[in-house]
């Protein structure tokens, strides 16, 4: 097996990582998402949530409770070991959409953002 079907195989086992995740936060599971991790390639299900318009309502329901080191923006934008396999639009996608909802990455955590305050623009 080539080193990138090794990494969607392991990108595919770290989405449903990221699935129990949200299960365990959010108290449902994310269906729409699991939907997607059975029909579609794991690197292109990155690409269609981080490219997005607007984000997915399991990105919003994390970003409620604080725990957008559980979406598939982060892993996009912070685990290097997927670059091989995600473009770096997606990548650079991705943390501007972390960086808009007040998260600076793993070391610079969350900006003070006002309980109710909007995301930048």
């Amino acid at each position: 097996m080539d080193t990138h079907a090794t990494l969607k195989l392991e990108l595919r086992d770290r989405l449903l990582e990221l699935a129990r995740e949200y299960k365990k936060v959010c108290g449902h599971a994310a269906m729409f998402f699991l939907n997607m991790l059975a029909q579609w390639e794991p690197d292109e299900i990155v690409r269609q949530l981080v490219l997005s318009q607007m984000p997915a309502s399991g990105f919003m329901k994390l970003y409620e409770r604080r725990r957008l080191d559980a979406t598939v923006e982060y892993i996009a934008a912070y685990e290097s070991k997927w670059r091989p396999i995600l473009e770096t639009e997606v990548t650079q996608a991705a943390r501007r959409r972390l960086e808009k909802f007040g998260f600076n990455g793993p070391s610079g955590g969350w900006k003070a953002l006002r309980r109710g305050a909007k995301p930048s623009e």
